[in-house]
């Protein structure tokens, strides 16, 4: 009896830290898909789209420069010409490592949502196992009640025929 009382004491406070860490319903837990690699590629997708749209309007940009009105003939405007290039090439490379760092973010923070659905599933899991033993444990307690019960009742008997 006294090992069923900490066993559904141990289970009461796995259940009430999970509670405080905002968990879903125990009593009925929600299927947990998989991520879907389709959701993947379709984030690598747009990620790739958004480069390749970085890198057209770098690429027109740097034709406008070129292509600019500037005065080629003297010293200035070809300095201006290059500074311009070399501003936007400078932009390129910002935009470049930006999208690089959302990537990375973006995968960074897909993994940790997989781990925390993986584990929210097993912890689910392992309190449905736990109520299971629980059950378990509360039948056999009650067994071994009821086996004390006609011991005592039996031993009784033979005394009286003693």
């Amino acid at each position: 009896k006294t090992l069923l009382d900490e066993k559904n004491a141990t289970i009461e406070r796995y259940r009430q830290k999970l509670l405080k860490m905002g968990s879903h319903n125990m009593s009925s837990p929600p299927p947990i898909a998989p991520p879907s690699s389709t959701a993947r590629r379709q984030n690598d997708s747009s990620h790739s789209t958004l480069s390749n749209e970085s890198e057209i309007t770098v690429a027109k940009l740097r034709q406008a420069v070129t292509n600019a009105s500037l005065d080629c003939d003297s010293e200035a405007g070809t300095e201006a010409r290059i500074g311009l290039v070399k501003q936007v090439d400078a932009l390129a490379a910002l935009v470049r490592d930006k999208e690089a760092r959302i990537y990375r973010l973006e995968t960074n923070l897909r993994e940790a949502e997989d781990g925390r659905t993986t584990s929210e599933k097993r912890c689910s899991e392992a309190l449905h196992e736990m109520d299971r033993i629980k059950g378990d444990m509360q039948s056999l307690a009650h067994l071994i009640k009821d086996s004390e019960g006609r011991m005592v009742e039996a031993s009784a008997a033979s005394r009286q025929v003693a």
